[in-house]
């Protein structure tokens, strides 16, 4: 009898060390468990543009172009509706080119445009295609003049940058059922022939 007591001591003694062992490495190491949640068809995101003038925290082309800028020191730029209101008109044409210098002509100069396509639309945000034109920066090194890079294209990351644009207008469309076209328009355009600052 006596041994089976000691026996039945000896099982509880180690199962409790195991207990207290067990809890030491549960609470280092905790378990997790992946639960499988089911995916939710949500609706293609729409062009962030604004309806009206907004501050521009409430505008993401504003914002990016001028989150781009302050990183070489160049003023914030302002929303113009009237400016974006022409950028809709030229890419709900749904064209994959530049509109005329005519075409962009505004009080006393011509504006500059940023086109930028992505496909499918639901896949590209606003903030997405002026990342497109960010990227350029990589084959940018100043004091070069716009397009002068013998890296890469540069032009859409100096007109974000250009020292004397002070306005903005940008819209996009949904073209051929999938695919996202945007333009940015500058005022005012920058010049092929200096720096943007």
């Amino acid at each position: 009898m006596r041994t089976l007591y000691i026996v039945l001591i000896t099982i509880g003694i180690i199962l409790l060390i195991v207990g207290i062992v067990l809890a030491i490495v549960y609470s280092v190491h905790p378990t997790t468990t992946s639960v499988d949640v089911p995916q939710v068809e949500t609706e293609e995101p729409v062009s962030e543009q604004p309806t009206a003038p907004l501050a521009k925290t409430d505008n993401v082309w504003v914002n990016e172009h001028n989150r781009i800028r302050a990183d070489v020191g160049q003023a914030p730029i302002q929303w113009n509706q009237e400016i974006a209101d022409r950028a809709q008109a030229h890419v709900d044409k749904c064209i994959d080119q530049h509109s005329s210098n005519k075409s962009r002509e505004y009080k006393d100069t011509t504006l500059g445009e940023n086109l930028a396509f992505g496909s499918p639309f639901a896949s590209f945000s606003d903030a997405d295609m002026v990342k497109m034109w960010e990227e350029e920066k990589d084959f940018y090194t100043h004091p070069e003049k716009p397009s002068e890079s013998t890296k890469g294209e540069t032009g859409h990351y100096t007109q974000i940058v250009n020292k004397n644009v002070t306005e903005i207008g940008c819209a996009c469309s949904k073209c051929d059922g999938q695919d996202k076209l945007c333009a940015c328009q500058y005022n005012p355009g920058q010049y092929g022939d200096e720096p943007p600052y």
